[in-house]
């Protein structure tokens, strides 16, 4: 379920789309903002907003990794792992990360040496 302000954020965005469906990622960082994360519920109630069904805005939610579909913390460190980083070595970047928040990035998925 979505809150009153939330529907009034992304209905006003329908306004800068000629289909609602092109404000699938719009309203999922609307409510993103709100919450922190993306809920099944909120999926569900965005859909319906935008007349999608769920499983196509799930696909578009999954797809992005800037939107949550689970909780995350307070604070979110990102790093690089695209092919542009792998040529800088990322090594070096997951490295300078363990040191400055030690347990936290380092306990995640590290890339092999």
């Amino acid at each position: 379920m979505l809150s009153d302000l939330e529907g009034q954020e992304i209905k006003a965005e329908l306004y800068h789309y000629e289909q609602k469906r092109a404000a699938c990622i719009t309203a999922l960082k609307i409510v993103q903002r709100h919450r922190g994360w993306v809920s099944d519920e909120n999926i569900h109630a965005i859909a319906g907003l935008l007349e999608v069904t769920p499983d196509e805005l799930d696909s578009v939610a999954s797809f992005y990794n800037l939107i949550f579909r689970q909780p995350v913390g307070k604070h979110v460190i990102l790093l690089c792992d695209s092919v542009s980083c792998w040529i800088w070595d990322r090594v070096i970047a997951w490295s300078y990360a363990c040191i400055a928040v030690p347990g936290v990035i380092c306990a995640a998925k590290r890339p092999a040496c």
